[in-house]
């Protein structure tokens, strides 16, 4: 997957999906945080924070926050915090698999989270150029 780093986000990305977390973390950290921010972008997008968590990508929410932080959007890393803390308030679970299970009422978890979900839709940072550079640069 070496080449994936000459290519741009999210287009090389599209199409990227893991069948288990051990594939993901055989994958060199770059491929892993590109692809959280991916997944990240991709189910808030289409069905809000809600989605993100309540579908497979809810495993890499740990995952998700580091790739925030690595590419420097200190704003979508907060959105994200603050939707962790409205879907899990009893906390994350210790055991990512469980997140499905974990996930807090439906209906009350997706009405609050409607005002992050829209804060997100402002893109309030340039995500896809924000990973482009953290591809590019040497570490």
């Amino acid at each position: 997957m070496r080449y994936i780093y000459r290519m741009q986000y999210p287009e090389a990305f599209d199409e990227l999906l893991f069948n288990s977390k051990k594939e993901f973390d055989a994958v060199a950290p770059k491929v892993q945080t590109a692809y959280c921010i991916h997944r990240l972008e991709a189910e808030v997008n289409n069905g809000g924070f809600h989605q993100f968590f309540l579908n497979s990508s809810g495993e890499y929410v740990r995952e998700t926050l580091q790739a925030l932080s690595a590419i420097g959007a200190v704003g979508t890393h907060a959105l994200l915090e603050r939707a962790v803390a409205i879907g899990f308030p009893e906390g994350y679970p210790a055991e990512a698999r469980q997140h499905q299970e974990s996930l807090a009422d439906f209906d009350d978890v997706a009405n609050a989270l409607n005002p992050l979900d829209v804060a997100f839709f402002d893109y309030p940072e340039p995500l896809a150029d924000l990973v482009n550079d953290y591809l590019a640069a040497k570490h």
